[in-house]
């Protein structure tokens, strides 16, 4: 019977370490793959090639030492800000300084991993707006001609 027990309890033991260590080895898998400028490259030449000349590949360098250290600059500045605490500070979340393909098309860790499998979100015209707007611009998002706007950044092919 005594046997029996210990047995049991470290069956327990065991099933409930698996079980912890899943759930937080998943916990601690960031969404965001960062150094999309890399990462996407391998696959969507093109449209990294578009997007290297445009200012939101170094939107993170055009600001001032002073606007880096305030929350209200740089999340419009570098990708993942505010997601799940994905962006930390420049150090910590180097990866994911400047306005990358993610912040438009979403966290692509997994897309990374299994290409076929896993799609980022699409093209989301409501990611523009986030920054793009009257607080941070001086225009509603009503007046904003963003469909005139996306063709200056186009970097896919029409069907």
């Amino acid at each position: 019977m005594r046997n029996w027990l210990f047995v049991s309890l470290l069956v327990l033991l065991i099933v409930g370490a698996m079980f912890y260590l899943t759930v937080a080895e998943e916990e601690k898998e960031p969404a965001y793959a960062g150094d999309n400028g890399k990462a996407c490259k391998m696959c969507h030449k093109d449209q990294v090639a578009a997007w290297e000349t445009w200012g939101m590949a170094t939107a993170y360098d055009d600001l001032s030492d002073d606007a880096k250290k305030k929350t209200e600059c740089i999340g419009c500045h570098v990708t993942g800000f505010g997601e799940d605490g994905e962006f930390i500070d420049a150090k910590k979340s180097a990866n994911l300084l400047n306005v990358q393909c993610e912040a438009c098309h979403g966290p692509a860790a997994a897309h990374l991993k299994n290409p076929m499998k896993e799609k980022p979100a699409a093209a989301a015209k409501d990611a523009c707006a986030n920054c793009h707007n009257e607080k941070y611009f001086g225009f509603k998002a009503d007046e904003w001609k963003i469909e005139e706007a996306l063709e200056s950044i186009k970097h896919w092919k029409d069907d």
